[in-house]
């Protein structure tokens, strides 16, 4: 264990602490070598010749922008405590690659701690997004932390020195911010995502595309994603963050394109355009391909003057009355402010604090909410372009039918008589059609549609229901011994028995599709629609319960009347097999009257017969007929 003098360990300022300790940024202590070959080691730099070579940071925070160069930096902590003080060091930056920390406690080399984003994430010492080492202090304790940070993401080593308590304080209204900024980007996307479903405007989509996109970098920027979505894959994610800031540009520039309609103007314009969206294409297929810090660059170059281009264009229609422009140019503004901020502090041109650190996310989130307001003000103003046109078209329609009006009206006056009498004809005619369509039609005593009609109706509905895969019903009904009836009270007392029979059989048809024919003599038919043997049979019953208790009179005498129904379903397949139901119908029929009358008999294959007794409707009885 190498031992160090209290000579050796005096460099730089000496941070205090104790136990009330709230939260203190290091970089005002930290004290950084840089290492442009990487070859130096800890034992150089605390005990060798290069010891003296140690400088104060600048500024609050180690921050050098994109560079190759190894840097070591250094903190200097005594306790001045009487107990042992817990402390949390919170390295505030997730894209770092490499970081190596070496405590010397009392001038030995004590623990040591390697993380970083090259690392998975299981390597961690705490599960944090961020890098997180728990520092204990013993009474009158001095500690060197020794950092070595190699990365090729923008060198920035924000140290932060907290107690307990302080971080967990921080770290939940941290957290809190980043729901809300994801929450409105979540909402945004969501709501735009319906809208495009339901216009089919592929400028929607964009939009959609793009805050996916700055969702996804900032996810990444902010180390939730290789937290939560991918924390053994290392590889993928460095190379994300390349891809996630292409994507942004990207879906960014086809939005712009789309809303501003940058085709529309001039053709260099138009042309530089396409130039940048091929060039943010092949970046997205080569970055996984081109390391970190070469491939950051250009996309940033790229960015900076798509927002301008695009700026500069919504600015134009800004001042052409365009409303929705406004609403652009302010979020661009918004974005580029921010973006702009965190290029600078990611060069190393600003400082590093709250402010340049989420200048982005700030940005965005007003930018997403203000291009929200500048689509619905774009889809307002085109509906009311629509309207407008509509309109005029409307105007135009009602002059040149006026002008057609009017040379019909000069026609008509030179063949007025002529074509008065074609007319006059004509409606005779198809006045005359119509009733002889009706008359053969429809039962003239009943008022019912005949067989022909129903005919028509039937292979209609079987051919739609083998389409549909639906069930068909048919009921073949007779009145039974109606000759008894005509031969005991006479035919006019039959007729009005048999329109009181129909009108009872309508009346049991509920649904607007069952249709009701008079078959033939005294038969009746009703072809039942989507309707399996379970309801035709309630049906079939209802109607045989309410015939059977139908009220006729003849001089003081009351007339019996019972019905007996024949009940056929299926579920057509072929058209070959249309005449099979309307003969099962009727052969179920045929076996009602053969088992008494005043019965409803269903057929099927296996010959069993559903037979309805003298009861009230919806209750049956099977019989296996001898």
């Amino acid at each position: 264990m190498t031992v160090l003098s209290s000579e050796e360990r005096s460099w730089g300022e000496v941070l205090s602490v104790d136990r009330n300790i709230d939260s203190v940024n290091l970089g005002a202590y930290a004290m950084e070598v840089e290492d442009p070959e990487g070859k130096l080691s800890l034992t150089d730099l605390v005990g060798g010749s290069q010891k003296k070579k140690w400088k104060r940071i600048k500024g609050t925070t180690v921050n050098h922008g994109f560079t190759s160069s190894v840097f070591f930096i250094k903190v200097s902590l005594k306790s001045r405590d009487t107990e042992p003080v817990d402390t949390v060091l919170e390295i505030a930056y997730p894209l770092i690659d490499h970081i190596k920390v070496d405590f010397i406690r009392n001038g030995h080399m004590a623990e040591g701690y390697l993380f970083g984003d090259n690392y998975p994430f299981s390597a961690r010492i705490v599960a944090h997004r961020n890098f997180i080492v728990p520092v204990r202090l013993t009474p009158g304790e001095s500690v060197d932390m020794v950092f070595r940070v190699k990365t090729r993401s923008s060198m920035q080593v924000p140290l932060t020195l907290s107690s307990e308590k302080s971080f967990i304080q921080r770290s939940q209204l941290q957290d809190l911010c980043y729901g809300l900024y994801y929450g409105i980007m979540l909402a945004m996307v969501v709501y735009n995502l319906f809208v495009f479903i339901s216009v089919r405007e592929v400028t929607y989509f964009y939009y959609v595309l793009y805050v996916c996109s700055m969702a996804a970098f900032l996810l990444t920027l902010n180390g939730f994603s290789y937290q939560y979505f991918w924390p053994e894959y290392t590889w993928w994610n460095e190379q994300i963050t390349a891809a996630s800031i292409g994507s942004v540009v990207l879906f960014a520039h086809l939005f712009t394109r789309k809303f501003l309609d940058l085709p529309g103007w001039k053709p260099w314009i138009n042309q530089l355009s396409i130039y940048l969206a091929v060039f943010l294409f092949l970046h997205l297929t080569v970055c996984f391909i081109v390391p970190y810090n070469v491939i950051i660059f250009p996309v940033i170059v790229i960015a900076v003057c798509m927002i301008l281009l695009s700026l500069v264009a919504a600015v134009v229609l800004w001042a052409g009355g365009y409303t929705a422009a406004r609403y652009y140019t302010l979020s661009w503004f918004a974005m580029l402010l921010g973006g702009a901020v965190l290029a600078l502090n990611k060069l190393a041109l600003v400082p590093r604090n709250v402010f340049t650190e989420n200048a982005l996310q700030i940005g965005s989130a007003v930018e997403v909410l203000l291009l929200s307001f500048a689509l619905a003000d774009r889809l307002s103003r085109e509906k009311t372009v629509r309207y407008d046109a509509q309109r005029k078209a409307l105007k135009h329609e009602q002059l040149a039918r006026t002008a057609q009006a009017m040379a019909l009206e000069l026609e008509k006056e030179a063949n007025e008589n002529l074509e008065m009498n074609v007319r006059m004809r004509t409606r005779e005619l198809e006045v005359m059609n119509e009733r002889l369509r009706e008359l053969s039609t429809t039962d003239s005593l009943t008022g019912l549609k005949n067989r022909r009609y129903f005919n028509e109706i039937y292979y209609r509905e079987y051919n739609r229901a083998i389409r549909e895969k639906t069930p068909l019903s048919c009921l073949i009904m007779d009145i039974d011994h109606f000759k008894r009836i005509n031969d005991s009270y006479g035919h006019l007392l039959g007729d009005e028995c048999l329109k009181d029979v129909a009108q009872t059989i309508q009346a049991q048809l509920m649904r607007e599709n069952d249709f009701l024919s008079r078959y033939g003599g005294e038969e009746f038919c009703v072809l039942l629609t989507s309707t399996g043997e379970e309801g035709a049979l309630q049906v079939a019953e209802n109607i045989r319960f309410c015939v059977e208790n139908l009220q006729v009179v003849k001089n003081g005498e009351s007339v019996p009347i019972t019905i007996s129904i024949g009940v056929a379903s299926t579920v057509p397949v072929h058209k070959k097999n249309a005449e099979i139901l309307l003969n099962q119908a009727d052969e179920a029929l045929y076996q009602s009257k053969a088992l008494g009358r005043n019965r409803v008999t269903l057929f099927d294959s296996e010959v069993k017969d559903v037979l309805s007794e003298p009861r009230p409707p919806q209750i049956y009885s099977v019989v296996t007929p001898e």
